[in-house]
């Protein structure tokens, strides 16, 4: 994604999953995915710029980073939030 763009997912099997690899992944914009939001980011830092919206199906939000900057809204409906930062 560029700086500033976003993701947007509907339907069946709205689910964003960067959980199963290490990223690299500075910056997250705006994502909508119901379903939920898995990042793995390892030893690289991550900053939260754009809302995170999964409450469509109360999906989980996970995020992992070495260093975690939240300054938008993280959102789940029911769904569970999970921050981690080491």
């Amino acid at each position: 994604m560029q700086k500033g763009s976003g993701a947007t997912l509907s339907g069946a099997g709205s689910a964003l999953d960067f959980g199963s690899s290490t990223n690299n992944i500075a910056n997250l914009g705006p994502i909508t995915a119901p379903d939920g939001f898995t990042l793995t980011n390892g030893v690289n830092p991550t900053t939260v710029t754009g809302a995170i919206d999964t409450g469509g199906n109360n999906g989980a939000v996970s995020i992992s980073a070495e260093a975690l900057n939240v300054s938008a809204a993280v959102g789940s409906g029911a769904g569970d939030i999970t921050l981690t930062s080491s």
